[in-house]
């Protein structure tokens, strides 16, 4: 009964304060939806630049076969390598595709990329070659290689040529661009020869290669961006109302009268922990039928080992949330220290980058990040499903983290608070 009492005070505290119900309620609904369609990784919108010196059929399919990507909002005709070079510099395009003279009889394609934007850069030039050897493969014209360039010295054209050596450019006659920004670089001349030793995509074998995605068959955007989303929202929801309440209790004046009433430490804890446990997994439902039903995300795997993942994942992060509310002061150090948190969490968990493009020593520290854990069992069940066993290996060390924080919790409170 005591336990209860508190566990109803600490809702009736969350539903009075005008600021947690909003936080409760609204931020959550609203960062789904916003964050599902702002966090994408698919480059759309695509500004680029073509100089077309050959005029061959073969060139113009290229350009038509470019024009027709969905991922291409404008392509501007250049009249020479300084004008794309200059749109390039002043951010109006991308990059800017190079067909030579010689490109009917074999010549190479140079595709010059802002290396400032690398990860559209990178994407546009894997779109670009599908293109090219699209129409290498139907006959209209041969596709040697295609190059893509790019780095930080984009004002002086292209930055370097990081595939062919220096000596054979010069070789071949191509000037190198320099690294100052405001350097004129020759970008013309004989630059097929400077990409011969480049070949980043050949058909030269006339072979075709089927590609299969399993997992996500149409490479959804919203397939993987909404179930890593659905891990962040609760892990912010789950941080943010245990990280006030016991805190919240001190700024307010309340906490000697906890203190003086039969509620033991374990009470007190688990009477600010049970509410926060509960809203989160309340709005964890509600994302997850906005996630099913809205945006059509497939859930392959076992429903039972979701929830249990989820209320695991929610335990821990309550747990974290309650150690950093014993440690704080004010409610303020409390939101302070709760993004500290979250900061490194969603760097280090694999949420927007893999895991395994990190360092090895940050491969081992993402090994700490309980949402790491969470993202990984909440993308198999989604997308592919798994088995207990499995699923165990993921909920087990949330299980871990915790009990870890609720027991350091649990006695820095009696250190700390009851000193």
């Amino acid at each position: 009964m005591r336990l209860a009492a508190l566990i109803k005070k600490e809702a009736l505290a969350i539903l009075h304060s005008r600021i947690m119900m909003i936080i409760v309620c609204a931020v959550p609904f609203v960062q789904i939806f916003v964050f599902s369609y702002a966090a994408s990784m698919e480059v759309k919108n695509v500004h680029l630049g073509v100089l077309n010196l050959d005029g061959s059929e073969a060139s113009k399919q290229i350009i038509r076969n470019i024009e027709t990507s969905s991922y291409l909002s404008e392509l501007r005709i250049v009249k020479s390598y300084e004008e794309g070079k200059n749109l390039m510099v002043r951010d109006e395009i991308l990059g800017f595709l190079a067909i030579p003279q010689n490109y009917s009889r074999g010549g190479n394609i140079a595709l010059f990329l802002n290396g400032r934007h690398s990860n559209s850069a990178q994407l546009v030039s894997g779109y670009i070659s599908q293109s090219a050897i699209a129409t290498s493969s139907n006959g209209s014209g041969a596709l040697h290689s295609s190059a893509s360039y790019s780095g930080g010295g984009v004002a002086s054209g292209i930055s370097s040529y990081k595939s062919a050596s220096q000596a054979d450019l010069q070789t071949n006659g191509y000037a190198l661009p320099s690294s100052e920004p405001n350097t004129n670089t020759n970008l013309q001349t004989n630059s097929n020869s400077a990409m011969d030793n480049d070949s980043a995509h050949q058909n030269s074998a006339g072979k075709t290669i089927v590609t299969r995605v399993l997992f996500n068959p149409n490479l959804d955007n919203f397939n993987w961006i909404v179930p890593n989303l659905f891990c962040l929202i609760v892990v912010f929801m789950a941080i943010i109302l245990t990280a006030m309440s016991v805190v919240r209790e001190r700024e307010n004046g309340t906490l000697e009268q906890i203190l003086v009433s039969p509620l033991s430490v374990n009470d007190i804890m688990l009477g600010k922990l049970i509410p926060a446990l509960i809203v989160s997994i309340f709005q964890s439902v509600i994302i997850l039928t906005i996630a099913k039903f809205f945006f059509l995300v497939p859930v392959v795997g076992s429903m039972w080992l979701l929830y249990l993942g989820l209320i695991v994942f929610s335990f821990c992060i309550c747990g974290i949330g309650l150690l950093i509310s014993v440690f704080s002061k004010t409610q303020q150090q409390a939101l302070l220290w709760a993004f500290v948190f979250l900061l490194p969490s969603v760097v280090l968990s694999g949420f927007s980058t893999p895991v395994t493009n990190m360092p090895g020593w940050l491969q081992y520290a993402s090994k700490l990040i309980p949402l790491s854990y969470q993202i990984d069992l909440i993308r198999a069940i989604f997308l592919k499903d798994i088995s207990f066993i499995q699923a165990m290996q993921k909920i087990i060390p949330l299980f871990v983290f915790g009990m870890i924080s609720i027991t350091l919790a649990q006695l820095f409170f009696r250190k700390m608070v009851l000193k």
